[in-house]
Formats: structure tokens, sequence, C-alpha cells
């Protein structure tokens, strides 16, 4: 849920943040457009963005957002652990965060 996230990141200490966040658009108690605001203001952690929406409009403005990966549902699993290993390398372009 959202506040669930909300509360892991206010009580994270800043030398146990997560390593990788993966966020589904559709949560019980609100969007994860607004979480992904919120935590791009306070964290570098990289987002692989997970959802059902496939409309480009919408990828890219979640991109240009701060999101550093998409992923449209449904996916399998070995392309969600190939994107995850591709953040937890740092590889892809300079400008990308994972």
């Amino acid at each position: 849920s959202l506040a669930d996230a909300r509360a892991l990141l206010q009580h994270a200490r800043p030398d146990a943040a997560p390593e990788l966040v993966l966020l589904d658009l559709v949560l019980t108690d609100g969007d994860g457009e607004d979480f992904l605001a919120e935590l791009r203001g306070h964290h570098g952690t990289p987002v692989i963005v997970i959802s059902a929406r496939e409309a480009e409009g919408q990828k890219i403005r979640l991109l240009d957002s701060g999101a550093d990966d998409y992923l449209v549902k449904p996916f399998g699993i070995g392309e969600l652990l190939a994107r995850m290993r591709g953040c937890a390398t740092g590889a892809g372009t300079a400008s990308r965060r994972c």
C-alpha cells in the first residue's frame, strides 16, 4: 500500500536505503505515480515501474519523472530479473541511474 511504502521510507536509515524499488502504479490507497514523485524528492534509489498501463505517453511521463525503467504486465520473471540486474550493476547509458 501507499501508506506502507511511505512509512518504510520515513523510517529508513540513510545507510539502509533500499537498493531498488519495484513500484506498481495501482495501490490500494493511492497512485504509485504520486509516490514516485515523493521518492525522487528524497532518494536516488533506482525505481522500476510495474504496470498494466501500456500507453506510450504514460511510460514517457513516468520515465521523465524519475522512473529508471517501466515494465508492462504481464511479464516473465526472467525479464524482470534481467532488468533488476541491469539496475544493480549500473548497466545502461551514463544518464540512466540503473
